[in-house]
C-alpha cells in the first residue's frame, strides 16, 4: 500500500500495526486471526517521517517530521486526534506515562539539548502548550 520505501513498522498492544514511509504517509493495519487487514491511509507528513512511537497502551501512535509537526493518532478509533506545531525539526519522540496525570505526554528532544513535554491528547486550550523544559544531558530515554 506505500508507493516509497518503509522507514518504520510499530506493533502495538492492540493488536494493529502501523508503517510510515518515507515520503510522510502512514497506514494503519488490523491483525486479525489469518490475516492482516488495511484499515486507513493517512498523508501525514509533507517531509519525510523522522521517528515513531506507540504509546505503551497501544491506544495512541504519534509521528514526528522534519516539517516541524508532530501528529498523533488514536489507532483503536482509526482517527488523526492532534497535530501539533513544534517550531522546530525534531530528532526523536517518546511517550511519557506518569501515575498521578491522565494524559500522556509527548516528549520532544530539540537543537537546543532541551526535551519538550507536550499534551499528547491536545486536551488543554493551546495544543502545542509547552509544559516543562528538562536538560536532555540529564535523562535516559529508554524505549523510544
Amino acid at each position: 500500500m506505500h508507493r516509497d520505501v518503509l522507514n518504520y513498522v510499530t506493533v502495538t498492544k492492540t493488536d494493529f500495526i502501523v508503517t510510515t514511509s518515507v515520503d510522510g504517509h502512514a497506514n494503519l493495519w488490523k491483525k486479525q486471526e489469518t490475516e492482516i487487514e488495511f484499515v486507513k491511509h493517512y498523508r501525514a507528513h509533507l517531509q519525510p517521517v523522522v521517528h515513531v512511537s506507540a504509546g505503551a497502551d497501544g491506544i495512541l501512535f504519534a509521528t514526528i517530521s522534519g516539517d516541524g509537526t508532530a501528529k498523533v493518532f488514536d489507532v483503536i478509533n482509526f482517527d488523526m486526534i492532534t497535530i501539533i506545531k513544534l517550531g522546530y525539526a525534531p530528532k526523536a519522540c517518546c511517550w511519557v506515562h506518569q501515575k498521578v496525570k491522565l494524559c500522556p505526554s509527548l516528549q520532544y528532544p530539540n537543537e537546543s539539548h532541551k526535551t519538550r513535554l507536550y499534551d499528547g491528547r491536545g486536551t488543554t486550550m493551546n495544543k502545542s502548550r509547552m509544559n516543562a523544559d528538562v536538560r536532555l544531558d540529564s535523562l535516559a530515554l529508554r524505549g523510544c
